[in-house]
């Protein structure tokens, strides 16, 4: 449980943090003012698990990460995912979630030294652009520019064709066939069609659910990110 000492701020109201232990996790649901709610899971570890900070779609927080989170946390990855509500039109200010993360690692007893972002859609592109060295891995954000990604090192997939930003350390992967969101099943038809806004704006894209690229996708993540998160050598430690 958060401490209000250390987190004074971050609590919207007495009844807005609560934890709880499901199957080897711990689950955390609080909130940070300007970023909405936070869906903290942290393995039960005696170490100090490596973060994996989940911003969403332009939708918000939906099921789509679930999938990603659950194969996260059984490779002893902690997920912090962000719920924007209202403020899901809004960029995250970067001061306000550097304060969050380092609240969050210090009360949540995390390795602060492994550290990683996961995006989806616009979530994808602010992953890429707020990493700031850190690794970071983004699902279908479209095609940004090399300048905006701060990654280091970097993982894009996405349907269709490359988008071959050229960024150092940036791997790319596309699905062809595949639509913007494969991994978002609305309700119980799986195969249904729809749009759902576009990473950068402006428009809507075709969005079909695809099991398979998603069970490929969640596949990426978990490997790309375990080995960008793996321990750091002791004697590189500070």
């Amino acid at each position: 449980m958060f401490a209000p000492t250390a987190l004074a701020v971050l609590l919207l109201a007495p009844a807005a943090a609560a934890a709880c232990c499901q199957g080897g996790l711990q689950i955390e649901l609080t909130g940070w003012p300007g970023l909405g709610a936070l869906h903290i899971a942290r393995p039960d570890l005696p170490h100090a698990p490596p973060l994996v900070v989940i911003l969403p779609d332009r939708l918000g927080r939906d099921r789509r990460a679930d999938v990603y989170v659950e194969r996260l946390n059984a490779e002893g990855m902690a997920t912090l995912e962000f719920d924007p509500g209202d403020e899901d039109e809004a960029e995250p200010d970067p001061g306000r979630l550097a304060e969050a993360l380092a609240a969050v690692v210090t009360e949540s007893r995390l390795d602060a030294r492994r550290m990683a972002f996961l995006g989806f859609g616009r979530g994808g592109r602010q992953a890429l652009a707020l990493a700031q060295g850190r690794p970071a891995a983004a699902l279908y954000p479209g095609c940004p520019p090399s300048s905006a990604i701060t990654a280091f090192p970097a993982l894009i997939l996405s349907p269709g064709l490359p988008c071959a930003a050229g960024a150092p350390g940036l791997a790319e992967h596309a699905y062809p066939g595949a639509t913007h969101a494969w991994d978002y099943a609305d309700g119980a038809w799986p195969e249904s069609h729809q749009s759902l806004p576009a990473p950068e704006g402006g428009m809507r894209l075709p969005s079909r659910s695809d099991p398979q690229v998603t069970e490929n996708a969640v596949g990426r993540v978990a490997a790309f990110l375990r080995a960008a998160l793996r321990p750091v050598p002791a004697e590189l430690r500070r």
